[in-house]
């Protein structure tokens, strides 16, 4: 079940292309929320990387096992789509929602293109508890109305 803080960093990403203007101004208010949250540059790229891992294999699959599978995913996209045009890209392509590419997008923009690799190094991020639950939590719009009252006037 994906949480309203993933259904809302997918609108953050998709607004802007699909709404113009009003798109770019949604997706900044989206964007402020979490940052006002906290998160850091590396709690994103663990979360993307957690739905991932969640995405790619069963719940009962052993820590190696999600490891492999991630760590495979991240090698394909590093040397294919992200080498070739996702790095340049400010916003999410449309048909990468609800696939493993929104995951691998979500996770290398995060963090300017430096997602671990080493087995390691991703059993500790598959293993770290769940940012994502810590803002899963409902938004409602009446707060990003609040926000662009309160800080953005005029």
């Amino acid at each position: 079940m994906t949480s309203a803080a993933d259904r809302l960093r997918r609108i953050a990403d998709l607004a802007p292309g699909a709404l113009g203007d009003d798109g770019v101004w949604l997706a900044a208010m989206i964007n402020d929320h979490f940052a006002a949250r906290g998160l850091t540059a590396t709690d994103r790229r663990n979360e993307a990387l957690q739905r991932l891992a969640a995405e790619l294999v069963l719940p009962e699959t052993n820590l190696a096992g999600r490891v492999a599978a991630v760590r495979a995913a991240i090698r394909r996209y590093q040397s294919g789509r992200w080498q070739r045009s996702d790095r340049w890209r400010e916003t999410m392509p449309p048909e990468y929602a609800g696939r493993p590419e929104e995951h691998l997008f979500a996770a290398f923009h995060a963090s300017g293109g430096k997602v671990p690799s080493s087995p390691k190094q991703l059993g500790r991020v598959l293993l770290s508890p769940g940012n994502h639950k810590r803002t899963a939590g409902h938004f409602a719009m009446s707060q990003i109305l609040a926000h662009d009252e309160t800080n953005h006037e005029g």
